[in-house]
């Protein structure tokens, strides 16, 4: 999930893997220091080349509001280095934010650099991204870096390129892309969250007193849909870089002014993506996942984290909705089907289960929920990466059914 990327140098052809950066052996201070000089001497000098500054403002480079994910809790000064050491000792990446309309300045600037020392000790590598139209929604790179006490690090450094407003990442920007300390000491990679609350907003939201008709309905000729996807109509739906939206509208009969009724439901119609209107307001996704008139600033807060959205699930779903939120989740981890779940660790299926099982166990455990993830989990693996698995996870699996 990180510190995978293959940097290469365009003039000459040399490769450098990242690797997985062993922040505990450098020293947590030392590895801060390192880079945030990195990050302001670039900034010196993609200012001098373009006339304006990668970041406006230098203290979210300082403070750690600059970077995402992990990150921004590893450079996070206000934590102590024993606190974070204990429960993240290494990294796979650093990513960090970048304005979005700098994208294509900064790969011209980065392209530059290849090859060449930012300061003493740490060389620019290379990207991944070999044009500008490569550049996508990041540009992942590697640095590598001699820190002081002899440890090298091949580092990955991924530029986010996020929306800003008033010289910093916006509020949707950070949630989207946050790791929370509290799910690192709880075990819990940064995925579970955004997984989690993809699950709980289809979950918490059915509606079986409605009915769908098809998208070229009218009041005078209504058809009811036949999909399986709206057998069970999800009002909201939840998108990790748009936020959530409104999945369905009531069809409206205009000579009555009402919503138009069928066999005693309510008929509604899809609104296509296209034409959504997405929340980003964090308090009010809240509101809407939860079915709540007010954001209490506590349980806003909890909602930032995936032990917190437990904490909330059992404080305001039902039964059935945790159950729907509950086998949403386990589709999103382990489901097959037309859309098969997210391999998250490249060719290592046994990563990728322990990645996976770590948040389905605290889920299960948190709400008192039955482990129904044994079947799905065999058959996920049978043809993971379309290769055979590796003979320990066989017996990994094999015990699972015992």
């Amino acid at each position: 999930m990180g510190g995978n990327v293959t940097a290469v140098n365009k003039v000459t052809g040399a490769e450098t893997r990242a690797e997985k950066i062993q922040v505990k052996d450098i020293g947590r201070k030392q590895f801060i220091s390192t880079f945030v000089e990195i990050f302001k001497v670039m900034n010196k000098q993609f200012k001098a080349k373009y006339k304006k500054p990668i970041w406006v403002d230098e203290k979210i480079l300082a403070n750690g509001f600059a970077f995402n994910g992990s990150t921004s809790f590893i450079m996070d000064p206000s934590l102590s280095d024993e606190e974070v050491m204990k429960y993240k000792p290494s990294a796979g990446d650093l990513d960090i934010t970048v304005p979005e309309e700098l994208k294509e300045d900064l790969w011209k600037y980065l392209d530059s650099l290849e090859g060449k020392e930012i300061i003493p000790g740490a060389t620019y590598m290379g990207s991944n991204k070999p044009t500008i139209s490569s550049i996508g929604e990041q540009i992942n790179s590697v640095i590598m870096v001699d820190f002081p006490n002899g440890q090298r690090a091949y580092a990955q450094v991924d530029f986010e390129f996020l929306e800003f407003e008033n010289d910093k990442p916006t509020e949707w920007a950070k949630f989207s892309h946050s790791s929370s300390f509290s799910d690192a000491k709880a075990g819990v990679k940064a995925v579970h969250h955004k997984f989690l609350i993809r699950a709980l907003v289809g979950g918490a939201s059915i509606r079986d007193d409605i009915v769908i008709a098809t998208g070229k309905s009218t009041p005078e000729k209504v058809t009811l849909s036949k999909s399986k996807v709206h057998a069970l109509p999800r009002m909201l739906k939840f998108s990790v870089s748009r936020g959530i939206r409104l999945a369905y509208e009531p069809l409206i009969d205009p000579k009555t002014g009402k919503v138009m009724v069928i066999d005693g439901k309510q008929v509604y119609k899809e609104i296509p993506s296209k034409d959504s209107t997405y929340e980003t307001v964090i308090e009010n996704i809240y509101k809407l996942a939860f079915q709540q008139l007010h954001g209490h600033e506590s349980d806003v807060r909890l909602f930032e984290s995936f032990i917190g959205v437990l904490e909330l699930m059992k404080k305001h779903l039902d039964k059935r909705q945790i159950k729907e939120t509950h086998d949403r989740y386990l589709d999103l981890l382990w489901g097959g089907g037309f859309q098969r779940a997210q391999e998250l660790e490249v060719g290592n299926p046994e990563l990728d289960f322990q990645v996976k099982s770590s948040g389905y166990q605290k889920l299960v455990k948190y709400l008192h929920l039955k482990d129904q993830s044994k079947k799905m989990i065999e058959e996920y693996y049978k043809n993971y990466g379309q290769r055979g698995m590796k003979e320990s996870f066989r017996n990994l699996l094999e015990s699972l059914e015992k």
